[in-house]
């Protein structure tokens, strides 16, 4: 990736960051990095690998595309990024609260083999009803 792409992506993350009201030190807590790292992702010196910009998307509960998608300015404000945000997050605001809680649940499972145990489970309850 180049480095004006890693910038973009490192933009888009702050942005969704700071509109969550997410602290660089919970992010980084979170997907298992310092603060520092995240600084750096944000500001494009650190390129972000696939795994964790996909941790950093399933925190942010934000597509990982949206990362990708056209270009941000630097005076975006919170509401265009909320607004072109959310374009991206159409299916997910269309699920129930149930649905909701979830989706959230399964992504904050850490461990690869739970998580595996929980789909196999609800293929096995999906197909015995």
């Amino acid at each position: 990736m180049n480095i004006s792409k890693n910038k973009e992506i490192g933009k888009r993350v702050k942005a969704v960051r700071e509109d969550m009201g997410i602290s660089q030190t919970k992010l980084g807590d979170l997907i298992g990095v310092s603060y520092q790292q995240i600084q750096k992702y944000e500001n494009g010196t650190s390129a972000l690998s696939v795994e964790k910009l996909d941790k950093i998307a399933t925190v942010l509960t934000t597509p990982i595309s949206y990362f990708f998608g056209g270009t941000t300015k630097k005076n975006n404000k919170t509401g265009k990024i909320k607004e072109e945000r959310k374009k991206y997050t159409l299916e997910f605001e269309t699920l129930s609260a149930n649905e909701k809680t979830l989706l959230k649940g399964y992504r904050s499972i850490k461990n690869k083999k739970t998580k595996e145990g929980l789909l196999l489970l609800l293929k096995g309850l999906l197909n015995a009803s």
